[in-house]
C-alpha cells in the first residue's frame, strides 16, 4: 500500500485510501463506520516506514469437525441403517414390523432408560440382523448405536 501511493506513512490526509474513506467514497456499497475511520487514521499515524506494517491477524480456523464414526442419528442412519437394514425394514417392506428408515421408525426400537434392552441393539448384537448373505454389524457399529442410545438417542 505504502509503495502504490494509496498509504502515505504518517499522514492519513496525503493518503489516498484514506481520503476516499472519509468522504464516504469508498467501499462503495458501505461507508465505513467513524470508529473504523478513527482505527485506521491511527494506523497510518503509527506506520513510521514499510517494515512497521503490521501483518494481518489471521482468522481463527473453523473447529474441525469430526470425520470418523459418529454416535449421531445421522450417521448411523447414513451408515449403519441404510447400509444394512433398510432394505428389509422400510415403512414399504416392513420385515416383521419392523421399519428403520426413519427416526420416529427407529425410536419404536430404542429404550432410552435401558439401552442395552432396545431391539435394535439386542437383535443386532445378537448377530441374527442383518441376516446372511448380509454381514452382521462389527463391534464399532454396535458400539456406535448403543452410544448413541445411551446418550438419549437424539435427531442429531
Amino acid at each position: 500500500m505504502l509503495s502504490s501511493g494509496l498509504v502515505t506513512a504518517q499522514n492519513p490526509s496525503q493518503s489516498l485510501i484514506f481520503e476516499a474513506i472519509a468522504s464516504g467514497q469508498m467501499p462503495p456499497s458501505r461507508p465505513l463506520s467513524p470508529t473504523d475511520q478513527e482505527t485506521l487514521r491511527l494506523w497510518i499515524l503509527g506506520i513510521n516506514n514499510a517494515s512497521t506494517i503490521p501483518s494481518p491477524t489471521p482468522s481463527p480456523s473453523p473447529t474441525p469437525q469430526p470425520s470418523g464414526p459418529q454416535p449421531t442419528f445421522s450417521y448411523i442412519e447414513k451408515n449403519i441403517l441404510a447400509v444394512s437394514c433398510v432394505a428389509c425394514h422400510s415403512a414399504k417392506n416392513s420385515s416383521k414390523g419392523v421399519a428403520l428408515d426413519s427416526y420416529a421408525a427407529v425410536l419404536k426400537t430404542v429404550n432410552k432408560k435401558t439401552p442395552t434392552a432396545s431391539l435394535l441393539y439386542q437383535v443386532s448384537q445378537a448377530g441374527s440382523m442383518p441376516p446372511r448373505p448380509r454381514q452382521v454389524l462389527n463391534s464399532e457399529q454396535l458400539q456406535l448405536i448403543l452410544t448413541w442410545i445411551s446418550q438419549g438417542a437424539l435427531n442429531n
